[in-house]
């Protein structure tokens, strides 16, 4: 993705910029989404702890379909106020930051192991101690993908005019779940969704930052900007939120 680097010396301590915590992509946003936050709320509860990445994920990955399909209207001559469906297209709350993010493998030489095919996966890390994790990692996106399809498509479709195809009532679950998740086979998943949230979980694994919240709580997070400043191979930057929770 891109990178933000100092052109002369900067004192130490020295205040770089203030974001507003506002700014920032967090989980209440995704919890807050007025089309899926019920949904996301529920599989944050089932799910339990090590599910608020696949939330956030999942935020991501909706409102960047929306954004294509917002982009795909306007590029066969439609206009922002056409309709109801529009407006609410043009209005994606964090669309000019969206439209920074490398969402596919190449892009600002974006690259990550999610991005790879399994023969390469097993030929570069097989026997490797990074071999379980990439490997762990790769299928907690697939199973990610198959719960959020439940979710997310339906506001997808709606927007793109397709129908909605029948869902089947239970399904596999997250490693750390307690109940099933409804199924989707792979003939159902919607169409850009596995780009969408592979490209998702890469910019949260690579670029979020952990933020703790209220006394002893760690939430990941999207930090606009900030995360431009973290491409040193000897992490030099340090990020404080003020007392009042405001900014960063």
């Amino acid at each position: 993705g891109y990178g933000a680097f100092a052109g002369e010396d900067i004192d130490e301590g020295e205040i770089l910029l203030k974001i507003p915590v506002a700014k920032c992509v967090t989980l209440q946003d995704a919890l807050e989404d007025l089309e899926c936050g019920p949904s996301f709320a529920n599989l944050l509860k089932k799910a339990g702890p090590g599910s608020d990445t696949v939330v956030i994920a999942g935020y991501l990955a909706k409102e960047y379909l929306l954004l294509k399909e917002f982009d795909r209207r306007i590029s066969e001559g439609a206009t922002a106020d056409d309709d109801s469906e529009m407006r609410r297209l043009a209005n994606i709350k964090f669309a000019a930051y969206l439209r920074t993010l490398p969402w596919g493998r190449g892009v600002n030489a974006q690259e990550h192991v999610l991005f790879w095919k399994d023969e390469d996966v097993d030929a570069l890390l097989k026997g490797s101690l990074a071999y379980k994790d990439a490997t762990e990692t790769r299928a907690t996106v697939k199973m990610a993908t198959m719960v959020l399809n439940a979710i997310i498509s339906p506001v997808i479709r709606k927007a793109r005019a397709e129908e909605e195809p029948e869902s089947k009532d239970e399904g596999f679950r997250f490693p750390w779940q307690q109940e099933p998740e409804p199924e989707s086979s792979d003939e159902e998943i919607l169409e850009g969704l596995e780009d969408a949230v592979r490209g998702a979980f890469v910019i949260m694994l690579s670029r979020s930052f952990a933020e703790t919240v209220g006394e002893n709580t760690q939430e990941d997070r999207l930090e606009p900007l900030l995360d431009m400043l973290q491409h040193s191979n000897a992490p030099n930057t340090e990020c404080l939120v003020k007392g009042d929770g405001g900014s960063i």
